[in-house]
Formats: C-alpha cells, sequence, structure tokens
C-alpha cells in the first residue's frame, strides 16, 4: 500500500467525524431527513459488502496467507452485516433501533475475539463464521416476532439508555479490535491489515457518535454515511480481490493456452523419448536375461568354491595335525640322540679304559714270558748242574749213589719245570695272541664308537634341524589354515553376494518386464490424448 493512500484515509478517518459532527451540531440542529427508502439503500449496501467482504475473506484467506484472527474479522462482518440487513427491512420502532444496536454490539464483540492467540483461532475458528450467520437470522427473526418483549429503544424521538449502551460498548468494542489490526500491518505490511483496520475505526466512530444523534436528524445520518464509508473501503477491497482474482484468471487462461501448446511439444517429445525408452528397455531386459544367467553360475561357482576350500581346509587341518605329531616325534628323537649321544660318549670312555687295561695286561704277559724264559734257563742250567751232578756220582760210586739219586729227582724236576715252562710260555704267547687280537678288535671297536659317536652327534644336529623346520612348518600350516579361513570367510561372503545380486538381477529382469508393460501403456494413453486435444 501507498502511503499516499495511507495518509488519505487517515484524514478521512480524522476529518468526516470531526467535520461532520461539527456541521451537524451548528448548522444543522433542526435538520430532519425521514426517508425510510434512502435508509434501506444504504443498510442493503452495507449488508451486501458485509456478505460479500465475509465471503471473500472466508475463501481466499489462505491464498492471501491472512492470519487465523480473520475468521472472527469475517464472523462479526457476517453478524452485524445481518443484523443491519433484518434493520432495514423492518419500519422505525422498537425492533427497528434494536437490529441495529444489535449489530453494532455483535460487531464489535466479534472482532475482539481478534485478540486471541493464533494457534486457538485457527483451531475453533472455522466453525465459527456459519454459526454466526445462522444464530444472527435466528435472532433476527425472533426479534422481529417478539418485539413487544424487546426494551424500550427510543422514547419521544431520543435514544433510551438502552440503545446509547449498546452502540457505545460495540463501538469501544470496534476500536480495541483495531489495535490488533494495526499490530498485525505493522508485522507484515499486508494491504489486507490497514484495510480492516479503518474499517473497524470507522464502525467504532459509528458506534461512539450513536451517542449524539436523534432518529432521522444529521447526527443520525453522519454515523450511517461513516458506516458506509467503512463498507465501501471494505468493498473496494472486495473489487480489489476480485480484480486479483480476474487478472489471475486471465492470465491463467492465457498461462494453460500456452501450456496446452507446451503440452502437445511435451507429449510429441516424450513419445519420441518413450520410443526410445522402449528400445533401451528391450536392451536392458535382454541384459537382465544375461546378468541373470551369469548370477547364477556366478552363484553356483561361489558355492563349488565354497565346498572346495572347506574340504582344503580340512586337509591342511588334518595335514597341521601330523605335523604338530612330526613335532612331537621329531622332539623325542632329538631327546634320544642326546641320550644315545651320551651313552656312546661315555662307552667310548669304558672302551679307551679297556683298552689302557689291555696294554697292561700285554705288558704283564711280556714280562711273565720273560720270566719263563728266564725259568726254562734256569732249568737248562739245572738239568746241566744235575746231569754234572750224576757224572760227579757216578764217578764216586756207592758213596755217590744217593747224590745221584737227588741229582736225577733234580733232572726231572728240571726237565718238568722246562716243560711246564714251555708249556707255560705257548699258553702265554696264545694268550698274547688272544689280547692282541682282542686288542685289535677293541681299537675297531672304539674306532666304531667314535664313529657312533659323532654319527649321534650329528643325528642330534639333524634332529635339531628336523624339529626346527618341523615347528617352522607347523607355523607356516597355521598360517595357511589361517589364511584358508579368511579366504573362505571372503567366498562365503562371495556367495551370499552372488546370491543376493541373482535375486537382484531376478527382480531387475521383472522390473525391465513391468517397465516395458509401462511403457506399451503409456505410450498408449500418450496417442489417445495426442488425439483427443
Amino acid at each position: 500500500m501507498s502511503k499516499f493512500f495511507l495518509i488519505l484515509l487517515t484524514i478521512i478517518f480524522v476529518i468526516v467525524p470531526l467535520f461532520g459532527s461539527y456541521i451537524s451540531n451548528s448548522f444543522l440542529k433542526d435538520f430532519k431527513f425521514n426517508s425510510e427508502p434512502v435508509h434501506s439503500f444504504v443498510e442493503t449496501i452495507g449488508t451486501f459488502s458485509a456478505l460479500l467482504i465475509a465471503g471473500i475473506i472466508l475463501w481466499f484467506r489462505k491464498y492471501r496467507n491472512m492470519s487465523a484472527a480473520y475468521f472472527w474479522i469475517a464472523s462479526g462482518i457476517l453478524g452485524g452485516g445481518v443484523l443491519a440487513g433484518f434493520h432495514a427491512c423492518v419500519h422505525p420502532g422498537i425492533d427497528f433501533v434494536w437490529l441495529y444496536s444489535c449489530s453494532t454490539l455483535a460487531g464489535g464483540f466479534l472482532f475482539m475475539f481478534s485478540w486471541l492467540p493464533e494457534y486457538l483461532s485457527e483451531k475453533i475458528g472455522n466453525r465459527i463464521p456459519i454459526l454466526i450467520l445462522v444464530a444472527s437470522i435466528v435472532f433476527s427473526i425472533l426479534s422481529i416476532g417478539f418485539k413487544s418483549s424487546l426494551p424500550s429503544m427510543v422514547k419521544s424521538g431520543e435514544f433510551t439508555p438502552t440503545a446509547r449502551g449498546l452502540n457505545i460498548v460495540g463501538g469501544v468494542l470496534y476500536l480495541l479490535a483495531s489495535i490488533k489490526l494495526l499490530l498485525l500491518y505493522r508485522n507484515s505490511k499486508a494491504f489486507d491489515e490497514i484495510l480492516f483496520c479503518f474499517f473497524s475505526l470507522f464502525l467504532g466512530i459509528a458506534g461512539i457518535l450513536f451517542e449524539f444523534s436523534k432518529l432521522w436528524d444529521a447526527g443520525w445520518w453522519l454515523w450511517h454515511f461513516i458506516r458506509l464509508l467503512g463498507y465501501i473501503l471494505a468493498l473496494g477491497y472486495a473489487i480489489h480481490v476480485l480484480n486479483q482474482l480476474d487478472t489471475k484468471t486471465r492470465d491463467e487462461e492465457k498461462k494453460n493456452k500456452q501450456n496446452l501448446i507446451s503440452l502437445k511439444e511435451i507429449i510429441d517429445f516424450l513419445s519420441g523419448i518413450i520410443k526410445e525408452i522402449e528400445l533401451f528397455s528391450k536392451q536392458i531386459l535382454f541384459t537382465s536375461e544375461k546378468i541373470l544367467n551369469f548370477s547364477n553360475n556366478l552363484s553356483q561357482g561361489s558355492s563349488q568354491q565354497a565346498n572346495s576350500l572347506t574340504r582344503i581346509n580340512r586337509t591342511i587341518e588334518e595335514l597341521s595335525l601330523q605335523v604338530k605329531s612330526n613335532l612331537n616325534n621329531s622332539t623325542g628323537i632329538h631327546e634320544l640322540a642326546k641320550k644315545s649321544e651320551k651313552s656312546s660318549s661315555q662307552g667310548n670312555s669304558q672302551m679307551k679304559e679297556l683298552n689302557r687295561t689291555m696294554s697292561h695286561i700285554i705288558e704283564g704277559a711280556d714280562e711273565i714270558k720273560k720270566i719263563i724264559n728266564f725259568i726254562g734257563t734256569i732249568s737248562s742250567q739245572t738239568n746241566m748242574l744235575a746231569l754234572n751232578a750224576d757224572i760227579e756220582s757216578s764217578k764216586v760210586g756207592q758213596k755217590g749213589a744217593g747224590f745221584a739219586v737227588v741229582a736225577n729227582e733234580v733232572r726231572e724236576l728240571s726237565n718238568k719245570s722246562k716243560q711246564s715252562s714251555k708249556n707255560i710260555t705257548i699258553a702265554v704267547e696264545n694268550i698274547l695272541e688272544k689280547i692282541e687280537h682282542a686288542n685289535d678288535f677293541l681299537k675297531h671297536t672304539s674306532e666304531h664308537l667314535q664313529s657312533i659317536t659323532s654319527g649321534t652327534q650329528e643325528l642330534g644336529k639333524i634332529a635339531d634341524d628336523m624339529s626346527s623346520i618341523v615347528e617352522r612348518q607347523s607355523q607356516s600350516y597355521q598360517e595357511i589354515i589361517s589364511g584358508l579361513k579368511q579366504i573362505e570367510e571372503i567366498v562365503q561372503l562371495n556367495s551370499e553376494s552372488a546370491q543376493e545380486f541373482s535375486t537382484e538381477s531376478k527382480n531387475m529382469n521383472s522390473q525391465a518386464f513391468k517397465l516395458k508393460d509401462l511403457l506399451e501403456n503409456g505410450k498408449l494413453k500418450l496417442e489417445e490424448y495426442k488425439m483427443n486435444t
């Protein structure tokens, strides 16, 4: 809204009541214009305007983003307009002034409800206008039908306190409601709020000026004129809204024509696209069938891989158990090799000791042989001495007979000793020969034991190496088993993914068939729509 129009409304609102009151009280004190047709015409215009404005408010409230307070504004305009319309239809009397006064009071009272919170007005406000319309009609009919029961409103050409009080209260309520509308305008700067603010001000001033008027005098016509200005202002709003609607309708018609042309072009374009999509959908269908076959093969291959890996995993686990058993056996072999090495070392030491003992025995046998030889020498000498003694005894004769016997015994003993020493010598030589043979055997045995000891040591080293190798093999098998388990999990995931892929491929194939059917139906509908348009 322009500032000029706002200033103009303010000037009219201030000047008309003040200037009109001054003129009517200063120059038109005795003015009387008793014309029911003119009065009825003015009130009818107000009633028509009220019904039109209320309908426009309720119809276009959401379209124009109006506050929920306008439920109460529309209800006040409806209630006041209906009561004023029935007021215009009756002859001057009790019900004549009563209906007008109630119109002012009801309108101001309902306008005051615009102060309610927005959420509460939004919740209950949409039911109020129709209730007020029905209640106003029923109230007006009852007032006309039972006018004898109504309070006195006019006495000796003067309005009674009841009539004045109803109008003043209604006017004050209108003025208070205008403050709410002014606050709404301050927030939104919308044309609607300031327009209905002035409408409320005009009706409020008219209600207050009722106090200073008499039936048919200049003051009476002044507040009627002010009310009429308010309704004309509101009627201008209605015309403005309808004009906007008409302009919008024409614009929409033009736009619809353009849209229709564009729609035909779009239909042609869509027809071409649908043909392309139809070809593409056939390719998708063909591809989806290939993908479906591939996914089925992939799923089967993944399942076979999973089974093969499971078998390999079992075999590797069995090998791992065998490696663990070999590790235990190699540990046992290692221990046995150490024991054998120890035993062979001890045997070798004992053989060396035995060899030294045999050497000492040979040396002793050599000494015995020397002693025996010495004894043989002594026996030979003894035999020679016995022989000499025997010779000498024979020379002596009978005197030497006893000595000859002794010499003979000595010679026999010497011969036996000599023979014994020969036998001992032969025995000792045999023993020496056997000892030498045993010594040679012991040397060979010692050499074999030395070889066994060396072999046992080599066997220990080999057992150590074998134990290390088997242990490394065990670790390698464990790593292989762990890797195979990971591969098995991956293959399992691949198998599940392949199954999901197979399922999705089936869905894709199904969707491709649906797309084909949908495109065929869309193509037929577009052709039908194109023929109809």
